[in-house]
């Protein structure tokens, strides 16, 4: 059946896609993870037809996608424990390759391709992995509405200040300062008691008298 065979367009785009794995092993690359991403949602368009189904979910699906990902060797498994790319970066890459040119959220108004074109070359060259460009993209094409959701949260999350707990915060400070220098005074006149041999018997009177309430 026709429906069954592999395209010509999803063969070049396997072919593509081991190319560029072969290139990630040694560097990263935006066009490099575009292109692999391409191969990947190509592989799940493929298995989807492969399994009669429009979701890329279920086990047929799940069988046919993992056949097909080993036959065009769209994933390194020699070693079991660390697979190449990592099912997050086979996912990322596919979402990114989504959104190049128009964003899947169509609340966004700008695809990764032309958000790219806004940043400088040094952030360009930095910014190469799926997930994060993803992360950044996301962040810098936030709408308007959820950035003022996320804010809304935080401030009822963060605790107000009370006025009376500052104004009692602020008495109590006070006072502890003012236990400070009376110490400190009590300090000093029991110094002059106990220094200061001809002190006039009249103060020293008074100064006894001070330390002893």
């Amino acid at each position: 059946m026709t429906m069954m065979t592999t395209t010509e367009q999803e063969h070049e785009a396997y072919k593509r896609g081991r190319a560029a794995m072969r290139q990630l092993k040694k560097d990263r690359n935006f066009q490099w993870w575009t292109d692999y991403g391409v191969a990947a949602l190509a592989a799940q368009t493929e298995a989807m037809r492969r399994s009669f189904t429009n979701q890329p979910i279920g086990k047929a699906y799940n069988l046919e996608h993992a056949r097909i990902m080993k036959r065009e060797k769209l994933v390194d498994l020699t070693d079991l424990n660390h697979p190449f790319p990592d099912p997050n970066s086979r996912k990322d890459a596919m979402m990114m390759v989504e959104s190049l040119h128009h964003p899947a959220d169509s609340r966004r108004l700008k695809g990764i391709l032309s958000w790219r074109e806004g940043l400088t070359g040094s952030e360009r060259a930095k910014l190469n992995h799926p997930t994060a460009i993803l992360r950044r993209w996301r962040k810098d094409t936030e709408p308007i509405e959820d950035k003022r959701a996320k804010e809304l949260e935080r401030e009822q999350r963060e605790p107000k200040e009370d006025p009376m707990l500052t104004l009692v915060a602020d008495s109590e400070s006070e006072r502890d300062a003012a236990r400070r220098h009376a110490g400190d005074l009590r300090g000093l006149l029991g110094r002059v008691l106990n220094e200061v041999e001809d002190l006039h018997p009249e103060l020293r009177e008074a100064i006894t008298r001070a330390l002893s309430e």
